[in-house]
């Protein structure tokens, strides 16, 4: 019997420890992108806060408990009075409705406000994309650079003591640009450390980041050109919804002007000496509005209100513009980049300068330049292609499809 539990025990363990161990494996760059979407961290903290702000609407929409009053007192000589008062207190000029309505809009305000955090956390891990491809690609050209000017380096240091002033000179650069190159790589290799741990963590602890996972080179899309639509915007919805907070704010303001009223039964009894008394009543209670009608926070309402009303104004101006700056961006890196020679021209542009100089056709200075050449050109063409992906996804953003796009 013994033996079936520590078999059955071993075998939940084995099974356990393999769930655990279960990587996944992503197989393009639009898969990555969709766990990302679903796992990302954001989610979390979104479904928290929505319980929170629930538990809001729940606090809003309670109602007084009854309050129950009782008094005895003993004045000796056989004298005796007591009292007993249940009374429930109403709240007038729709408090109890303002302040649910305040909270329904406080959550609407949150959930447009953690959408905003989503599409941003997109918007970033995007362009993390992206550039950890161009890393990828980058750092083979780096240590091809590295690898040739080391070779050349070599064979000068075994004639060095026959080297010119000039010869001299060549083979000092040729240590700065390799020591140049190994900073560079170094660099590369920690950004990209760093890029693979956020993207593995966003997307999930056990996702695998391959190469086959990341984008392929950046391919322009025709847009729409047409004004921005403010309605579908994020951004342009959570100013609304600020707005309608600031009138919920202000509606229980006004509701607040107005005194509860508390009433209820109340009864006395009595005793002195033989006699015994009973009264009956009902007991009234509310505050007169005499001093204080809640003008200070009525007046900030107000403020309030109007504050987001100039926000607005201000938004449907700015969000244009920055929507038309991102897509006169777009379409400046689109005209550019398409006239950039690609990458295969420029390798073997590079291996025909490689070959003139093994057979010593051209210097060594010739060939560092060549180096930094190309070194510069698939730093300045990444440059343009991360530009290119960040404005097109800024105007998804802007739009309100990023959640929805694809790469």
């Amino acid at each position: 019997m013994n033996t079936n539990r520590s078999s059955i025990v071993i075998l939940v363990m084995f099974l356990g420890l393999n769930t655990y161990g279960q990587t996944c494996r992503i197989s393009d760059a639009n898969e990555f992108l969709n766990k990302i979407k679903a796992n990302h961290q954001v989610n979390l903290m979104a479904k928290a806060n929505e319980e929170i702000l629930d538990g809001e609407i729940k606090s809003a929409n309670q109602v007084y408990n009854p309050e129950v009053e009782t008094e005895i007192v003993s004045a000796g000589n056989n004298k005796v009075s007591s009292m007993l008062k249940l009374t429930q207190t109403f709240e007038l000029g729709g408090k109890r409705d303002s302040r649910k309505a305040w909270a329904q809009r406080l959550k609407e305000l949150g959930r447009l406000e953690f959408k905003g955090e989503k599409e941003k956390a997109v918007l970033e891990n995007i362009l993390n994309l992206y550039r950890l491809r161009q890393i990828e690609e980058l750092i083979p050209v780096y240590q091809e650079s590295y690898g040739s000017l080391k070779k050349v380096y070599d064979k000068k240091s075994k004639i060095r003591k026959s080297l010119s002033p000039s010869q001299e000179v060549e083979y000092e650069t040729l240590s700065f640009a390799m020591d140049d190159y190994y900073m560079r790589l170094s660099e590369l290799k920690a950004e990209k450390a760093s890029i693979r741990v956020h993207l593995k963590l966003n997307a999930g602890k056990n996702c695998v980041v391959s190469k086959s996972a990341l984008p392929k080179l950046f391919k322009f899309k025709e847009l729409n050109l047409n004004l921005l639509e403010l309605k579908d915007s994020t951004g342009y919805k959570k100013r609304l919804a600020q707005l309608a907070v600031a009138k919920a704010e202000y509606d229980v303001a006004k509701s607040n002007a107005y005194s509860d009223l508390s009433v209820g039964p109340m009864y006395e009894y009595s005793k002195s000496d033989d006699e015994k008394e009973h009264a009956f009543g009902l007991s009234l209670t509310f505050d007169l509005p005499v001093f204080n009608t809640n003008d200070g926070a009525k007046a900030k309402g107000i403020a309030a209100v109007k504050k987001s009303e100039y926000q607005i104004r201000y938004d449907e101006l700015d969000l244009q513009i920055d929507h038309r700056n991102w897509v006169q961006k777009y379409q400046r890196y689109k005209s550019v980049y398409k006239k950039m020679a690609s990458q295969s021209v420029l390798e073997k542009k590079h291996k025909r300068i490689e070959k003139l100089f093994d057979r010593g056709v051209i210097s060594t200075s010739l060939i560092i330049e060549a180096h930094r050449q190309m070194v510069d050109f698939f730093t300045r063409r990444n440059d343009y292609e991360i530009g290119a992906v960040e404005a097109l996804w800024n105007i998804y953003l802007l739009r309100g499809t990023i959640l929805e796009e694809q790469i």
